[in-house]
């Protein structure tokens, strides 16, 4: 990374929370760093009632010192926009245009859902607001970035052998909660 200007930059991701930072909390078990913050806040919008939209346990105060102190950790190597819309990334100088993440009317999209229709090509489905429309989608077709990654590695649906016996999803406990249940209908053998 020295060549490109940023040497050093990793640091700020192993950087300490600080003790009276209201975000800590999100760390939960982590460590108390960005990346820990990270992690924390990943966690919260998986597994948490309020990440998918139901009452839970917000906590205004330190998700917007989380965000706070995200954007100011990682303000150097998150993208920025050229005047002619075009998304950036890198050292003054020495930036690089971006070709996946993109703008739409001046304003960030939301990626909904990323699609392969070819080897080497995507179509990806994005959310953006407009000023005077409101709520809009748009579709664009991009080189597929990923197809060089290790497949071996990427995760995959594994089933076992039910031998005849039909295929049965338990739910847990949290996912029992997201969908309204109150109590166990179906207690386990042990009670």
């Amino acid at each position: 990374m020295n060549k490109s200007g940023w040497t050093g930059i990793s640091r700020a991701l192993f950087a300490p929370i600080p003790d009276e930072a209201e975000c800590k909390v999100i760390c939960g078990d982590s460590d108390a760093t960005t990346a820990g913050l990270l992690r924390g806040l990943v966690q919260l919008r998986n597994d948490g009632a309020e990440g998918h939209g139901l009452v839970g346990d917000y906590q205004r105060g330190a998700e917007l010192d989380c965000l706070q102190q995200i954007t100011a950790r990682l303000g150097p190597v998150l993208p920025s926009s050229k005047p002619d819309g075009q998304l950036v990334v890198g050292p003054d100088g020495k930036t690089v245009a971006l070709q996946f993440l993109r703008l739409f009317d001046t304003k960030p999209a939301l990626i909904r859902r990323i699609k392969v229709v070819g080897r080497n090509k995507l179509r990806v489905d994005v959310q953006f607001i407009h000023a005077e429309q409101g709520r809009r989608k748009a579709r664009f077709e991009t080189e597929n970035y990923f197809s060089a990654l290790n497949t071996a590695s990427a995760p995959k649906l594994e089933q076992w052998s039910t031998a005849g016996l039909p295929f049965v999803t338990c739910l847990t406990a949290q996912q029992r909660v997201l969908r309204g249940e109150r109590k166990n209908k179906y207690p386990s053998p042990n009670g």
